[in-house]
């Protein structure tokens, strides 16, 4: 079988440098695309003066989305004439306009979307991540003027370029030292400083109508009359990338010990790719009066609103720690491959990580035979954390508490 770089195990310790190599010509590629984008901005002379119009372009991903809600406040506070809207993906667009201050949402970058924001005639738009295709986005969607970061030649590009911050593209130990790691709150909060937002960011928070929470709290079986009494948690043990993922016989095992010793139902979710695996969990749990398989049978938005149901959230490194977050509802978050500095949970959250062998590699592939970073975290260690931040909610249907913008989460590192 020859080496391939789809098979990084086969590439072993050649594998990062693959990557680095890879970067430099994607980059050249990158920067040969962008170069028309010079050449149009120097068209016109931007304005000057309070936006009427701000446009904050969040293609990404889903946590990376809601990492950039707490900065459309600030916005908001600082230019309250000003219409602001969001411009996400498709599957984001229900939960963004859960947020408060969000006076429209754009979604997806079908060319009748680009029409819809270019009629809009934004005098600003911020670019909220490295990739060099949203810079193309923003560009095209007629904004006078681009905010982004000065990442390569990412910078060259925009009106007005904000120096990256140290972490970026960088594994953890390869951090430099003395610098100042900022949480992905505080990266995107930089774009909007630049444009002018004099505050900090706000708390990361969704508004969920109570009627629609009472509504899936009924299709997910929370007030089912024969249903046991106990603390509701929630599980979700999944990501794309299999060196994320904590092994499914300590998810079964920490399941049974909160359900035996605290009476615990569990929540199992996840979206509609992991439905079969959400249903071998289950059937490996073997509690079918204290196990619920919600796995695809809800949207983001009704998943948030099923999240302020729960006591407690357990994760992976994924979207649901920051989705927990923001409806205010307490997290045990498990990271692999991940940096805690930067992506750590808002609010109350605990966060694991073994980092005997390794530390935040940030690969999206692992080469290890065994992923020591997942794995060296125990059951115990998970269920202890587990009770630690289990308390009874005594009012389950509250709306989300006031909480600090920054988080200060609780972190446990392996020795």
């Amino acid at each position: 079988m020859n080496a391939s770089p789809h098979n990084p195990s086969l590439l072993g310790p050649l594998y990062p440098h693959y990557r680095k190599l890879r970067k430099i010509v994607v980059d050249a590629a990158a920067f040969l695309a962008l170069l028309p984008l010079a050449l149009w901005r120097l068209r016109e002379t931007p304005s000057e003066g309070q936006p009427r119009a701000i446009l904050v372009t969040a293609l990404l991903k889903i946590g990376d989305t809601l990492t950039t809600f707490p900065s459309v406040g600030a916005l908001q506070q600082r230019f309250p004439e000003a219409r602001i809207a969001l411009w996400v993906r498709p599957k984001m667009a229900p939960l963004a306009r859960l947020h408060a201050g969000v006076d429209e949402v754009f979604a997806g970058t079908s060319l009748s979307t680009l029409r819809q924001i270019r009629k809009e005639k934004f005098d600003l738009a911020l670019v909220c991540s490295f990739v060099p295709q949203h810079l193309l986005w923003a560009r095209a969607s007629g904004a006078r003027r681009l905010v982004g970061y000065a990442y390569k030649e990412r910078g060259f590009f925009c009106d007005i370029a904000v120096p990256a911050p140290p972490q970026v593209g960088l594994a953890v130990t390869d951090y430099p030292p003395g610098e100042s790691i900022l949480h992905q709150v505080e990266v995107v909060h930089l774009l909007a400083r630049a444009a002018g937002a004099t505050s900090p960011p706000e708390s990361l928070s969704l508004a969920i109508p109570a009627d629609e929470t009472k509504r899936i709290a009924h299709l997910a079986g929370i007030d089912r009359q024969d249903a046991p009494a106990g603390l509701r948690v929630a599980f979700h043990p999944w990501n794309e990338q299999s060196h994320y993922r904590w092994p499914l016989e300590r998810w079964t095992a920490l399941a049974q010990k909160l359900i035996d010793a605290q009476r615990a139902r569990i929540w199992i979710m996840g979206g509609p790719q992991e439905r079969s695996a959400s249903a071998h969990l289950t059937s490996l749990i073997n509690r079918p009066k204290n196990v619920e398989n919600t796995a695809g049978r809800f949207s983001l938005d009704e998943t948030a609103a099923l999240i302020t149901r729960m006591d407690l959230v357990v994760s992976v490194d994924t979207m649901a720690t920051h989705l927990a977050s923001a409806v205010g509802r307490p997290v045990v978050a498990l990271f692999g491959p991940g940096a805690p500095k930067v992506w750590r949970p808002l609010g109350e959250a605990t966060v694991l990580q073994n980092t005997t062998v390794c530390h935040g590699c940030r690969q999206p592939r692992c080469y290890r035979p065994t992923h020591e970073c997942m794995e060296g975290i125990s059951v115990d260690e998970v269920y202890q954390a587990a009770i630690e931040r289990l308390t009874p909610n005594p009012n389950p249907q509250s709306q989300n508490p006031k909480q600090s913008p920054i988080p200060k989460s609780k972190t446990k590192h392996g020795t």
